[in-house]
């Protein structure tokens, strides 16, 4: 495989960044005065605010009020290097990565590639629901709802027309929470000067928790509020329920309750997302317990692992902070692993 072109061999350290999510970009910020050659690389050009997809998702905001370009950040500073590509191995004896455009050479890999959307291996639910992870997916779920609004104006039958217009959200973390209330919003007070021929009142805002509780990593108090603020809305709330499976109408729990809908928002669970390794990685050992922070779209746990014999020291990570009215942001702070065959990943 060719080396990635135009990449100057560097005279300091080179730092190589997988993926501009809020560790990476954070990372590569952190760096930008050090004296490394750092390497951004991701398969976007922009680094997207992923607490504000479910406002994409109702028409609150465009997808462009979320997305930062990466060049845009950057371009002051003259030791980041970004390319757009995608990690495809990472060779941690020769100290080398391979990725769409090429292989690179690195002192110090940062994997920052964030997590994609669990489906628990349940093929009907991947194929009929929608997940939210990026501004594509908003856009895709906010297209369903007005065209199944207006596929409802073609039908007499009441269970048909319920059936386009209920929107059933699985997940009672913040994300599905967020999403539960704005729609519930737009059911009262937009949707029916949109669609005055419309009977909202059959409309049903359904969200399904397999918990106890909602948003769990809070605390006990902010969760009875929000499980209080939907229901005064008329979102009907379902704790300890588990969807079972969903054709692409009819969700089934696992109660042996079944609801009609053509719109289920999967905002639940994520698992990592898979990186190629060489075999050597077989010998890593974790030397960092993980630690899980919540994103409000999602989770991501960080963990250092020892490539070598050397211990890598994680110096901070660092500060909570809630924001905007009670949506949680958990920002991360990382400062760079200072020792060789170490790296941080961000699942």
């Amino acid at each position: 495989m060719k080396q990635i072109a135009n990449i100057p061999n560097a005279e300091n350290k080179r730092v190589v960044i997988i993926g501009s999510g809020f560790a990476g970009m954070k990372l590569a910020m952190e760096l930008k005065k050090e004296k490394f050659q750092v390497v951004v690389i991701d398969k976007r050009n922009y680094h997207q605010f992923q607490p504000l997809l479910y406002q994409v998702a109702t028409a609150g905001l465009e997808p462009t009020a979320i997305s930062f370009p990466l060049r845009k950040l950057f371009q002051y500073h003259k030791n980041l290097i970004f390319r757009i590509g995608t990690l495809m191995e990472v060779d941690p004896d020769k100290k080398q990565i391979f990725t769409s455009i090429g292989k690179l050479s690195y002192d110090y890999l940062v994997i920052a590639t964030g997590a994609r959307t669990n489906f628990f291996n349940m093929g009907n639910i991947k194929k009929h629901a929608l997940p939210l992870k990026s501004p594509s997916d908003a856009i895709l779920i906010r297209n369903v709802i007005l065209e199944n609004y207006e596929e409802a104006l073609n039908h007499t039958s009441d269970n048909c027309i319920s059936a386009y217009l209920n929107i059933a959200i699985v997940g009672g973390g913040p994300t599905g929470v967020e999403l539960a209330g704005a729609l519930a919003e737009m059911k009262k007070f937009i949707l029916p000067k949109d669609y005055p021929d419309i009977d909202f009142t059959k409309m049903r805002i359904f969200l399904f928790e397999s918990g106890s509780a909602l948003i769990k990593n809070m605390s006990p108090k902010s969760s009875k509020q929000a499980f209080d603020y939907l229901d005064k809305l008329g979102v009907e709330v379902r704790l300890n329920t588990f969807v079972s499976d969903y054709d692409g109408k009819i969700v089934k729990l696992s109660s042996g309750e079944n609801h009609m809908t053509y719109t289920l928002v999967w905002a639940t669970s994520i698992d990592a997302l898979a990186v190629g390794l060489s075999m050597s990685m077989l010998q890593v050992s974790i030397i960092y317990p993980a630690l899980i922070i919540g994103i409000v779209a999602g989770l991501f746990t960080i963990t250092g692992l020892h490539l070598g014999k050397r211990v890598a020291r994680l110096t901070w990570l660092s500060t909570w902070a809630e924001i905007l009215g009670g949506l949680v942001l958990w920002i991360i702070g990382l400062n760079i692993l200072r020792e060789k065959g170490v790296f941080s990943t961000i699942f």
